[in-house]
This record gives C-alpha cells, sequence and structure tokens, in this order.
C-alpha cells in the first residue's frame, strides 16, 4: 500500500493488527481506535520514511499488544514493541494515547521521536522492557506525558554511529516544554536514558572495544519532569546522560522533581538520581533531588558547573551521597545545595 495519509476512525475495541509497508511519508490520523492484538504489534509502521501520528481533538485511542508473539523475528518491526515504526515518528493533535506493551518496548522508533506542541495526553500505561525507545534523538515540545509499570527504561534514546545518520541532529535529549512524569521501580534500569554510540563486538573470538563517536546532549530546556523511583533496583537512575547535561537557560525554568528511595544491602551500584558522565550544567530553573535510603545518591558527574537556577540535594542513609564529582564544583551563579565529594 502506498498512501499519503491513514484515517483510523473510531471503533469499539478491535482485536487485530495493522501493519503499513509503504514507501512514502504518510499521516496516521487517530479518531478514537481502540486496537488489541492477538499475535504481534498492534501497530507496526515498516516504513522509514517520517510519519506523522495526528490525535484528533477530543478522541482518546489505545494500542495493546500480547505478551507472546507468533513470529518472534527481532528483524521484524512487530517483536519490538506494541506500537512501531521503522522511520521518524512526529506527534501531534490535542487527543490522548495509551499504549500497553505486554511482549517487550510499548512505543519504539527505529529513528528519532517528536512531540510537538500541540500534543495532549501521551501515557504508557505499561512496559515489559521500555517504554519509549527510539534512535537519533527525542525532542519534547508540549503534551503530557505518563509512564508507569515500565519493565526497562523510562524513555530511552540511542545515539547512531555520526556516518549512519543523516539527521542534523543526533544523540540528544531535547524538552522544551509540556510534562513527564515517570514512575520507576525495576532494577538497574533508567527513568530517561541517553546512550552514546559505544559498542562491543565479539571479532574472532575476543570482544573488541568500539569507542564513542558521538558526545550526548541532554537539554531540560523548560517543562516539568517528576520521577519517582521506589525500588531496591541497585544501579537504578532517574535521569542519566552518557555526555553533558543541561538543565535551563538564562530564559527558561524548567522543574525537575525526583524523589530516589533506595534499599542497599548488597555490594552492588549506587542508585542514583541524576548522572552526566561529563558535564553537569545548571543554568536556570529548579531541580529537586531527594536520595533516600543506605547508599542512595543524589547526583553524580564529571564536573558541575552553575551559571543561574537552583539545584537542591538532600540525601538521608547509612553512607549514602549528595553530590559526587570526579572534577571541579564551578559557580557562576545560580543556587546548589547538598554535601559534596570528590572522588
Amino acid at each position: 500500500i502506498s498512501v499519503s495519509a491513514f484515517l483510523l476512525n473510531r471503533s469499539s475495541d478491535l482485536r487485530f493488527s495493522l501493519v503499513y509497508r509503504g514507501a512514502f511519508k504518510t499521516k496516521f490520523h487517530l479518531n478514537g481506535v481502540n486496537l488489541t492484538s492477538a499475535d504481534s504489534a498492534a501497530i507496526d509502521i515498516e516504513c522509514g520514511k517520517r510519519i506523522d501520528l495526528i490525535l484528533e481533538e477530543g478522541t482518546e485511542n489505545s494500542f495493546t499488544d500480547p505478551s507472546t508473539r507468533v513470529n518472534d523475528n527481532e528483524d521484524y518491526g512487530g517483536g519490538k514493541a506494541a506500537f512501531y515504526c521503522k522511520g521518524h515518528m512526529e506527534i501531534s493533535g490535542g487527543g490522548s494515547l495509551t499504549i500497553t506493551g505486554n511482549y517487550k518496548h510499548a512505543l519504539a522508533t527505529k529513528e528519532y521521536l517528536f512531540l510537538k506542541r500541540t500534543v495532549g495526553n501521551i501515557t504508557i500505561a505499561k512496559s515489559v522492557a521500555d517504554g519509549i525507545h527510539c534512535g537519533e534523538y527525542f525532542k519534547m515540545n508540549g503534551g503530557a506525558l505518563v509512564l508507569k509499570n515500565i519493565g526497562g527504561d523510562g524513555i530511552q534514546v540511542e545515539t547512531k554511529d555520526k556516518d549512519k545518520t543523516e539527521e542534523e541532529l543526533n544523540g540528544q535529549f531535547v524538552m522544551n516544554g509540556g510534562s513527564i512524569n515517570l514512575t520507576m521501580s525495576a532494577p538497574s534500569t533508567k527513568g530517561i536514558r541517553l546512550d552514546d554510540d559505544a559498542y562491543t563486538e565479539l571479532v574472532d573470538g575476543k570482544m573488541v572495544e568500539h569507542a564513542a563517536t558521538v558526545v550526548p546532549e541532554m537539554y531540560i530546556n523548560d517543562g516539568t519532569i517528576t520521577v519517582n523511583l521506589t525500588t531496591k533496583a541497585l544501579g537504578a537512575k532517574a535521569i542519566a546522560s552518557d555526555g553533558n547535561f543541561t538543565i535551563g537557560t538564562s530564559e527558561t525554568s524548567p522543574t525537575i522533581n525526583i524523589d530516589l528511595y533506595a534499599d542497599w544491602d548488597t555490594n552492588e551500584e549506587r542508585a542514583t538520581g541524576l548522572k552526566a558522565t561529563s558535564t553537569l550544567l545548571i543554568a536556570g530553573g529548579n531541580t529537586v533531588v531527594n536520595a533516600i535510603g543506605d547508599n542512595a545518591r543524589g547526583v553524580r558527574a564529571y564536573k558541575l558547573r552553575a551559571t543561574g537556577g537552583n539545584l537542591t540535594v538532600t540525601n538521608t542513609g547509612e553512607d549514602s551521597q549528595g553530590i559526587k564529582l570526579d572534577n571541579i564544583y564551578i559557580t557562576e551563579g545560580g543556587s546548589v545545595k547538598g554535601k559534596f565529594k570528590y572522588k
């Protein structure tokens, strides 16, 4: 099928799946669709072009997949998520969308995912693996995104090798507005995860490491993020970047609230609120991290720089830490409150 637009109209609960293999940019209008698949992804878009997903104003839409697959083939998108897109997806419209991933991810795109300013409510009601899993970058200008009952990471962005993508952006998590509300409890997971493109592979019986070609950049420019991480999950992170991490600007004021409840009783890695492998820059807004429990950690970064805004970190519990740095803390404005510890 090769078409420019689909209109999925109002329906009662439908028990089938939709697979689209067209070769052109396509618009999908959701107008009150409740779709439950019996054997694969509810929606599988096997098109590598731009896909515009429009949530029609005032409508409620939902997609659900089963806990098993008839054909479990990782090369086939239907095996990756309840809602899968091979290309890049841009979501708009004031309606709502609820996705339940009973097999693996809830929503997955091979390339970037963009939530536009007009987006209404998107709820990841459940995912066995990641709630949202995308490649290249994640950009959010508006909407209310809720993720709960997550078995893997809440939102994971995989950076591509810089020679393997044509996109101008690559390796970014950018939030310019809207809200994200995450509830996490699974072990060794991350609420929001931005990876570099480093990888290892087996060559002639030996593991070969390939260094990263891109330094990821996380920008929380505006909007609101709330993460509640209640877990004995050692190594869990609320928000983590394999590169730099910037919160706010001189003209914007995002709000980030992280409540981390850890119960550490082994020698596993610490649960952490904010983590940046490189520099954490506080440039505006208000960020509060409460790290509660034994061995809990509020912030972990190579270097911390503050030019504006406020960062407040509290930690309670045996061997807990407030702000752990490998390098230096540079203050050029703003306010940073917390107990510092250097490597």
